[in-house]
């Protein structure tokens, strides 16, 4: 029983270096660090910007965003420059290059 279990745990580092090496890829580990943008956009913007904004789509590293109002959509083109650094900050590297306000 024991050396299945060791089996198991040897089959499961291997399986972890396979995830991993996957995962290096540097395509996929752009596409991972672009698309995190969705989940942890509060963490990225602040509560009271997400409150009022949702990234929808992701185009050509132009982020798009759905802003609550007009005048929200204005603030945020206003704030721009701002938020285009946290998020390149967040994900380490310069691949989000614009972003587009849409109400």
């Amino acid at each position: 029983m024991q050396g299945y279990k060791k089996n198991l745990v040897e089959n499961a580092k291997d399986l972890n270096s396979i995830i991993n090496d996957l995962i290096s890829d540097s395509k996929l580990n752009e596409n991972l660090k672009k698309y995190s943008i969705f989940n942890h956009w509060k963490d990225i913007v602040g509560v009271d910007i997400a409150k009022k904004s949702k990234p929808v789509k992701l185009y050509d590293n132009v982020l798009y965003v759905k802003a609550a109002s007009p005048i929200w959509a204005n603030e945020l083109n206003l704030l721009s420059r701002q938020i285009l650094k946290k998020i390149n900050d967040f994900i380490g590297e310069e691949l989000i290059v614009n972003l587009k306000f849409k109400v």
